[in-house]
């Protein structure tokens, strides 16, 4: 398993939320990194992300697979997406179940079942796992930053970000956040281009920054949707 499996999952479907925490910040941490520090970090996390795999495999059976059809190609994302609909579409027979389901049931004075205590224990189990991965994790973390800092000694302090430079990074992640079965899909790229370069606009005139760096995260922005078309015209030619 490696990291841009955890990259391409739609966090959307991870419910848990202890799970979706740690897997939040162990990408926040990745995603943070120059393009040079991204390779020493997962050398330093191989078994942290495979626990992160393994655990949300477990809760979400075949979440990965899903991720990987998405990714693919647009033809095996739109038959997902179609049985995912066929799925959730309402017909009689579904409607009918429901409405029994939602009849109330007659409380029973039984004592718990075997069962019952069973499920109880599981879920306990997995809790304590679940804060066990979340612990290791942190103890990765912690790990990571004091080997960046051990390695950082003694050279000089990189230039802090200005605030557009900081604005332009996110604006980017926002970009690279679109699904990869969408970056194939001229309208959904065209739309994204819109919004996203109207509201740096927009925000970096609120927050009274000078035109020349709005155009220049404009123009940041704009070079990634060229070089997405030319990928889709290569791809097309090709």
């Amino acid at each position: 398993m490696n990291i841009e499996k955890l990259l391409a999952l739609d966090r959307s479907q991870i419910k848990n939320k202890k799970i979706l925490f740690v897997l939040t910040d162990f990408i926040g941490d990745y995603e943070k990194l120059e393009e040079d520090e991204k390779e020493e970090f997962l050398e330093l996390s191989v078994d942290e992300i495979k626990k992160i795999s393994i655990k949300i495999e477990q809760y979400y059976p075949g979440i990965f697979e899903s991720a990987s059809q998405l990714t693919e190609s647009p033809k095996k994302a739109k038959k997902v997406i179609e049985k995912t609909l066929e799925n959730t579409a309402e017909t009689p027979k579904k409607k009918e179940s429901i409405k029994k389901k939602e009849q109330p049931k007659k409380k029973s004075e039984s004592k718990p079942k075997d069962s019952d205590k069973k499920k109880l224990e599981g879920a306990n189990n997995s809790k304590s796992e679940l804060d066990k991965l979340a612990q290791e994790i942190q103890q990765c973390r912690i790990r990571i930053r004091e080997y960046n800092k051990k390695k950082n000694q003694g050279k000089p302090e990189k230039p802090k970000l200005k605030r557009y430079e900081k604005i332009e990074r996110q604006m980017v992640s926002i970009w690279n956040l679109m699904p990869d079965y969408l970056k194939v899909n001229e309208s959904a790229i065209e739309d994204a281009k819109v919004i996203i370069t109207d509201f740096i606009g927009e925000i970096m005139k609120i927050y009274r920054m000078n035109p020349k760096q709005i155009d220049s995260v404009q123009k940041t922005i704009l070079e990634k949707f060229k070089e997405q078309r030319t990928k889709i015209n290569k791809d097309k030619n090709g």
